[in-house]
């Protein structure tokens, strides 16, 4: 009985003296461990709020640095291209709130044939300055009457159309100095195109309005060099290359060939001297392209009167660009 007084003495003792010392509020309480265990796993840390804490947040707290460089790195991207949208749609959005198009003074409405009759001789045309500082997108424009209120939208033209298929139209880019004739009627070759240094083969069989340019290298100027200044077998011969010379420029050969011809001459007259070939050839010249462009309404009849008209060119929002009056 005295060994239990005893023990219960001491046990009070040692109680009086844990809670003079600090009791509850002792970091040993706090933490268990005499140093704090090293992380698990590669960028955790623990938290330092007690013992108690382990209940309200059991898991370590996890910092993932590539996700932050990787955040930061959209945001960056994603500035860069708001700024970059900024600065392209700047004109636009200022003209905008003037209640004018920003291709004002740049892309200038001309009255050209547009009092004639034919819807396939009339026709308007649109210059671009070539002061202008970049190309104009020519998508869903519209030129209307103020007088009629006929109107009609246009925008798309075959870049490189080719003869004996069916040519894919794709919105215009009208570089500075770059000329749209625009004609009521519809195309010969059945597409709205833009020109090049082969178009004029296109004239020799269908009639353009305004004719097409004869631009095209001349025939003789076809021949390969190892045919024209060569000996021997496959080289042209004299009635071979006297015969090409009398070849129109822009012009598939039309006359009776010899019957005496040189086979391979006869091979270069019917096969190399067209509009597809000339293309295929010369496609990747630095002057190939023109800076003209046909686009065509496929209207059946007039849409322009041929006295007291106002005519607007209008853009893809809404905005008149131009307008002529006559």
């Amino acid at each position: 009985m005295s060994d239990f007084k005893w023990f219960f003495v001491v046990f009070i003792v040692l109680g009086v003296v844990w809670f003079v010392t600090g009791g509850p509020e002792r970091p040993s309480s706090k933490n268990p461990f005499i140093h704090e265990p090293a992380p698990l796993g590669e960028g955790t840390t623990y938290t330092k709020s007690g013992f108690w804490s382990m209940f309200q947040f059991p898991f370590a707290s996890k910092t993932n640095n590539n996700s932050t460089q990787t955040t930061n790195t959209d945001e960056k991207m994603a500035e860069e291209a708001i700024e970059e949208k900024k600065a392209v749609s700047n004109a636009i959005d200022e003209s905008s709130a003037k209640n004018e198009s920003p291709y004002k003074d740049i892309a200038q409405l001309v009255k050209a044939s547009a009092t004639q009759k034919n819807p396939d001789r009339e026709y308007l045309q649109i210059t671009i300055s070539s002061k202008s500082a970049s190309s104009v997108i020519i998508d869903n424009w519209k030129i209307r009457s103020a007088i009629t209120g006929n109107q009609v939208s246009f925008g798309k033209a075959s870049y490189l159309p080719r003869m004996g298929a069916v040519n894919t139209e794709y919105t215009i880019k009208a570089n500075p100095g770059d000329k749209i004739t625009i004609t009521t009627g519809k195309s010969p070759i059945g597409s709205s195109f833009r020109l090049n240094k082969c178009t004029g083969f296109l004239e020799q069989y269908q009639n353009f309005y305004p004719t097409l340019p004869r631009i095209c290298p001349r025939p003789k100027d076809e021949i390969p060099p190892e045919y024209a200044y060569a000996t021997g077998p496959n080289a042209f011969n004299d009635q071979c290359i006297d015969f090409i010379e009398r070849i129109g420029v822009c012009s598939i050969n039309t006359r009776d060939i010899p019957l005496n011809m040189q086979p391979q001459c006869v091979d270069f007259i019917t096969k190399q001297i067209n509009y597809n070939a000339c293309i295929t050839k010369h496609s990747n010249d630095p002057d190939f392209y023109d800076d003209e462009w046909r686009v065509f309404l496929k209207r059946d009849s007039e849409l322009w009167k041929d006295r007291r008209e106002v005519i607007e060119l209008i853009d893809e929002n809404g905005f008149v660009v131009d307008s002529i009056s006559y």
